[in-house]
């Protein structure tokens, strides 16, 4: 595990968890797939696992990480997410034609079975 030094340790830690959306430090621990005692650690000797950081949080702008300045996400990171919504609204677009398509070719089957064959009134043995 290689530990950094930096003195906005806190400040790091801080943004980490609005980044990944957490409020506590347990929270941030099972993000970061660590124990609470090395958040704790990190702390207070100021040292980070910027390896671990930079893992939990995929797609962060290091430099806003880092010194709070610039954008949260990366410009890259934003293309790929809407590119990714886009081809999944596109699936269930036409996944939701299929269904519809299949639900009124249901509906005609059936009409026309029930017209050519109507339903038996007594009970079969």
């Amino acid at each position: 595990m290689s530990r950094e030094n930096y003195t906005n340790c806190d400040e790091i830690i801080a943004r980490a968890k609005t980044f990944l959306n957490v409020h506590t430090g347990k929270d941030l621990a099972i993000a970061l797939c660590v124990s609470e005692n090395a958040i704790s650690t990190w702390k207070k000797r100021k040292t980070l696992d910027m390896g671990k950081l930079l893992l939990a949080c995929e797609g962060v702008n290091q430099e806003w990480l880092l010194t709070g300045k610039g954008e949260i996400t990366t410009a890259i990171n934003n293309f790929g997410k809407e590119e990714e919504e886009m081809a999944y609204r596109d699936k269930y677009e036409t996944l939701m034609e299929k269904y519809i398509a299949m639900m009124e070719e249901n509906s005609i089957l059936k009409e026309a079975m029930l017209k050519k064959a109507p339903l038996p009134t007594k009970k079969l043995s």
